[in-house]
């Protein structure tokens, strides 16, 4: 479902949740912070790693 706001214009849908698909919806509205979001993702990995929040990653 969309959603129209006062001034009619209709808003695309929200991204799923997942890094791929933000990462997408990024790319199409904001291409200029994809790289924001790449060290903001590297920053809570190594945070979560050391934290010991997250153990062996595979692939």
């Amino acid at each position: 479902m969309t959603t129209q706001p006062e001034h009619g214009h209709e808003l695309i849908p929200r991204a799923e949740r997942t890094p791929e698909a933000v990462r997408v919806a990024l790319a199409r509205l904001a291409p200029h912070r994809l790289g924001e979001m790449e060290q903001h993702k590297e920053e809570a990995l190594a945070a979560a790693i050391q934290d010991g929040k997250i153990g062996h990653v595979q692939h």
